[in-house]
């Protein structure tokens, strides 16, 4: 409706045009690839100039400029440019509580530089016996947990003991979750372990990953020779072991097309 009082061509008496808003849901659609959604609410949310294309306004929808309702999670998987940090799931082939693989791994978590997360994987041993049978979808919560962490992850390290020349059976098991599924078909995959005498299980482990369809990555895997009962974090204070997993953490950044510092 118009103010019958306006004078032609004074356009305050017309009702403002609605702005459009841009729901969470929304946004959600706009993150085709799902594992983005944080970095794309964060592109949205903190740039002005999405916003206004986008038709953002302060009331009734997201606010333009403000941060994200999750800012640390979101903050914690971009980088100041708005891009999406180096994500990488830590796996123990261990699972002893003190085992030198995971020290070596929770080293890495320490050590790794600006733009690199590395997320250690706890519940290798809270995964079902493999079973066909019981791998239907959406399958066990362990399972389904642990395929969600790999999607969302540029990269894998696995980091494993050899038992008997052989690997693991806990990580075996994994492993096995994982075949039909095929989160690791093309996933950039290094492999690590903290004794170079553990040959077998490298080269079995170099053979499954290979049938699996994973993309290793040699530049970024390491054998470091670590004195039993080492902990994490004398392993990240020993500079040489300290070089030798920045290297290797820097080795998934042209895998992954990412720039690491």
């Amino acid at each position: 409706a118009v103010d019958a009082g306006a004078q032609p061509g004074d356009r305050r008496g017309e009702r403002a045009p609605q702005a459009r808003t841009l729901t969470r849901p929304w946004i959600r659609i706009l993150a085709i690839f799902g594992d983005l959604t944080d970095c794309a609410q964060g592109l949205i949310l903190n740039n002005w100039a999405w916003a206004t294309l986008l038709g953002l306004e302060s009331s009734g929808g997201v606010e333009a400029g403000r941060r994200p309702a999750h800012p640390g999670k979101a903050g914690a998987l971009c980088d100041n440019r708005g891009m999406p940090s180096l994500r990488l799931l830590a796996i123990s082939g261990s699972l002893r509580a003190q085992s030198s693989n995971g020290s070596l791994l929770l080293a890495a978590e320490a050590l790794a530089p600006e733009g690199v997360e590395v997320q250690i994987y706890g519940a290798l041993g809270e995964l079902p016996l493999f079973n066909p049978d019981l791998d239907e979808d959406p399958g066990p919560p362990a399972v389904v947990d642990l395929r969600e962490r790999i999607r969302a992850a540029d990269g894998v390290i696995v980091s494993s003991p050899e038992y008997a020349h052989g690997v693991p059976g806990g990580l075996k098991n994994a492993l096995d979750w994982l075949v039909g599924s095929g989160e690791l078909v093309e996933k950039p995959v290094a492999l690590w372990n903290a004794s170079p005498a553990s040959t077998f299980a490298h080269a079995a482990l170099l053979e499954i990953l290979g049938v699996m369809s994973a993309r290793l990555v040699p530049e970024a895997s390491i054998a470091i020779p670590l004195r039993r009962g080492m902990s994490a974090e004398e392993i990240a204070a020993d500079a040489e072991f300290a070089e030798t997993i920045r290297a290797a953490l820097a080795g998934f950044s042209s895998v992954a097309g990412r720039s690491v510092p």
